[in-house]
């Protein structure tokens, strides 16, 4: 799936949540049904497609229309000045981008400081890494996934939004140099302290098992997936 065909879902979609209500009409109706046939095509071709779209338009939610705004001003303002001048002058192999992303991290990130501290207070918890803040509502929408470590502050540094079996393999594969053989996922306990309905991922090499993590809740996967 590539991010042309991610963008033409996108599109597709919003034109079919502006026609609700006169799905029905002339011309709408024929051009309605075209675009639902579309979708259900392009599920079918890519099932992670719809799950994707959906995190992606519920991230995008929790962005007010000043903030989105304000991101995309800065960063056209900061093309506009880096633009002409991110090589150094007489030096065709050296340029300034390492700087450039330093100022466009700060012109980004001043404004929300009060946004992001308040959020804290907000949340049920956040990981020290602060790769992300969580809250009830992510447990309740996403599927998240944590390694095993010897404490808990240092396992909620690994959090990860999952978007499929798939990628929990490649999460895995990457920490896990043996070859695996199989994956289970067994009810562990429910943590008050993070709210999670903790599932344990297992992984098993040849005869043995190892336990590698949590899921935050119990996943939509069949069983024969894990196989």
């Amino acid at each position: 799936m590539s991010d042309q065909d991610l963008q033409w879902y996108k599109n597709t979609m919003r034109l079919i949540e502006a026609a609700k209500g006169r799905e029905n009409d002339e011309p709408v109706k024929d051009l309605y049904q075209g675009w639902i046939e579309d979708i259900e095509k392009i599920n079918e071709g890519f099932p992670g497609i719809k799950e994707r779209y959906e995190r992606q338009k519920a991230m995008f939610a929790s962005f007010t229309r000043e903030q989105i705004d304000h991101i995309c001003y800065q960063i056209g303002d900061w093309y506009c000045e880096w633009e002409r001048k991110m090589w150094v002058d007489g030096k065709p192999n050296q340029h300034w981008l390492g700087v450039a992303k330093e100022q466009l991290n700060k012109d980004l990130s001043d404004p929300f400081i009060d946004f992001i501290e308040s959020t804290k207070k907000n949340c049920d918890y956040y990981d020290r890494s602060n790769r992300q803040y969580l809250n009830r509502w992510q447990n309740e929408r996403f599927l998240l996934f944590r390694f095993h470590r010897g404490g808990l502050d240092e396992s909620m540094e690994t959090v990860t939004i999952i978007d499929s079996f798939e990628h929990l393999i490649v999460l895995i594969n990457d920490f896990w140099d043996a070859p695996l053989s199989k994956i289970t996922i067994e009810p562990y306990v429910y943590d008050e302290r993070i709210k999670w309905d903790t599932q344990l991922v297992i992984v098993h090499v040849g005869d043995r098992s190892y336990p590698v993590g949590y899921l935050n809740k119990k996943p939509e996967w069949s069983v024969k997936d894990y196989e």
